[in-house]
């Protein structure tokens, strides 16, 4: 099971657990659609490298091999935001700092205190 998380902190048996809605698409169970779905987050002028955008989709960092062919189904406008190696200049680089900000990429969430 994927899940979000709105607030860290320890969970204890019989704490409320419950189902928000939101405008952020679910995430996908299918390991190949998070590297598009985080490849469609990047912004227009970024670049995120392999390894980062691994982390990012919450895949092992051995599957950077098969990038290639992955980003080779993906339409060039996207795929073109991943690199393999180390982006060459530091304000090109896209650390996905706020891909999960669910606070700041929803209004919907307004009864949670962050």
């Amino acid at each position: 099971m994927l899940a979000r998380v709105l607030r860290g902190g320890r969970m204890f048996v019989g704490d409320e657990v419950r189902q928000c809605t939101s405008s952020i698409p679910p995430i996908s169970s299918v390991w190949h659609e998070r590297i598009a779905g985080v490849l469609t987050c990047v912004p227009a002028g970024k670049r995120v490298e392999y390894r980062q955008l691994a982390r990012l989709a919450g895949v092992p960092k051995a599957y950077c091999r098969v990038f290639p062919k992955i980003l080779s189904k993906l339409p060039p406008a996207v795929a073109s935001k991943a690199q393999p190696g180390t982006v060459a200049h530091a304000h090109e680089r896209w650390t996905g700092e706020d891909l999960f900000d669910v606070f700041k990429n929803t209004s919907g969430l307004a009864g949670l205190n962050h």
